[in-house]
């Protein structure tokens, strides 16, 4: 009996490791390295705008939602609202450009979680 009780916590463990789950409540959020002040300054310092989009004038916002793997990396992003898609190009590839973010943690470990972001364009 010792023999099969050693054998199944080893595949127990395994199981634990290879979860593909994307929670949407963990118990510990994932979050921008620095917090909040820091994302809005990486935003503010990687945004590049074409001539096209400054001429526009407007204020408007962008949703994304994406996956926070369990080693921070960015995955699966997306836009959630659609607005012009001139945005989406240009907003994807700051998404892209971000650094690993903290991952999420349920019950003391880290979990793919998913994270919805809005961005406010404003261009006057």
């Amino acid at each position: 009996m010792r023999f099969l009780v050693l054998l199944l916590l080893p595949l127990s463990v395994f199981g634990q490791n290879n979860d593909t789950t994307i929670y949407d409540f963990p118990d510990v959020e994932a979050r921008f390295p620095g917090g909040a002040a820091k994302m809005q300054h990486f935003i503010t310092e990687n945004i590049v705008y074409p001539d096209s989009l400054v001429e526009m004038d407007e204020i408007s916002k962008i949703y994304f939602t994406f996956i926070v793997e369990k080693d921070g990396s960015l995955s699966n992003i997306d836009v959630l609202k659609p607005v012009n898609p001139i945005y989406h190009e240009h907003y994807m590839e700051l998404m892209l450009q971000m650094p690993a973010w903290i991952p999420a943690q349920l019950n003391g470990r880290n979990v793919r979680s998913r994270c919805r972001l809005p961005i406010i364009i404003c261009l006057r």
